[in-house]
This record gives C-alpha cells, structure tokens and sequence, in this order.
C-alpha cells in the first residue's frame, strides 16, 4: 500500500488554491480541505487507499481568494492486467 502523500499537482491546482508545491506536498492538502469535510475527507482516502476501492467524495476546497467552493472527487486505482494495483 502507498503512503497516500501527494508528490504531483497540475497547474490547475496552483491556479486555483493560488499555493506552490511545497505549501501542499505530501499531506500539506489537507489545510486546503474545509475543516468540517477533513474527517469525512481523510476517512474516505484512506478506506481507499488500504481497499484499492475508488475513491469518490464531495467536499469543500479553499480558493486563492479564501472562498470554499464545493468540488467532486474521484479517483480510480491503475490496475495490471492480474488485477494487482500499480504504484507510481
């Protein structure tokens, strides 16, 4: 199982929390999350992490401007052709 931590953004990520890379690597997402959606947030990425399960969540992400705006989250494991999860 990967350790979860981020090690990529596109540029859209940057344009739209207005950080740079280092202010959001590795767990540093999470102070972009609302406070009220980081439990439900990390419970669900973690569940999907451990299971290899997608990975699917609404929650509430800051903007560049300090508004929260609503987002769906949705990420699919990359699978070989034995099932087994592949690791970037």
């Amino acid at each position: 199982m990967p350790g979860g931590e981020v090690d990529f953004y596109n540029q859209r990520w940057f344009d739209y929390t207005g950080r740079r890379y280092g202010e959001t690597a590795g767990w540093g997402w999470q102070q972009i999350v609302h406070p009220d959606d980081l439990q439900k947030t990390m419970s669900a990425y973690l569940e999907s992490l451990q299971s290899g399960s997608v990975y699917e969540l609404e929650n509430r992400y800051l903007r560049w401007d300090n508004t929260y705006r609503w987002h769906l989250n949705r990420a699919v494991p990359l699978r070989d052709d034995n099932g087994e999860i592949l690791f970037g």
